[in-house]
């Protein structure tokens, strides 16, 4: 094999990822419902798995000091959650799970890498979640969007 084409092959292997499409039923299969409860009162948002099936990304703000955390992953599997990491100025928490004493469906999978920088007009983006607490699953066409200008 000769030197131009080792480096040709190095180069796509590296430069493929970034031009890899999104994929909403892969990141549908990262969704998990989030349920904090603290004061009698519970709250419900939407988180992803990151990394290992049983860390669990989502909004710090839904948070409650000595709330219970549970992750209720595909086909209600509930499991209790603990904060493990926080990340202030974006928001995040990252949560931790067990779930090798009782393992979940092989049905999810684990977000590994995410696309950094701004997102361009015109270009489409996606809304998976829980919004509002919604009990049912989730709908990724359905929260296609379009990035528009603030002011049109």
């Amino acid at each position: 094999m000769t030197k131009a084409m080792l480096i040709w092959l190095l180069l796509l292997a590296f430069v493929t990822p970034v031009f890899s499409q999104f994929n909403p039923a892969t990141a549908e299969k990262s969704l998990v419902k989030v349920m904090v409860t603290a004061d009698g009162k519970m709250g419900i948002c939407s988180g992803f798995l990151w990394k290992k099936k049983s860390w669990v990304v989502t909004s710090l703000h839904a948070m409650r000091t000595g709330g219970k955390i549970q992750i209720v992953y595909p086909g209600n599997n509930v499991r209790e959650a603990k904060v493990i990491k926080v990340f202030t100025a974006a928001d995040l928490v990252l949560l931790e799970t067990n779930i090798e004493a009782k393992p979940v469906t092989n049905d999810v999978i684990a977000l590994t890498t995410f696309q950094q920088g701004q997102v361009a007009f015109g270009e489409k983006i996606y809304a998976i979640g829980y919004n509002g607490g919604s009990k049912r699953e989730s709908d990724a066409d359905a929260g296609e969007r379009t990035c528009q200008s603030r002011d049109a």
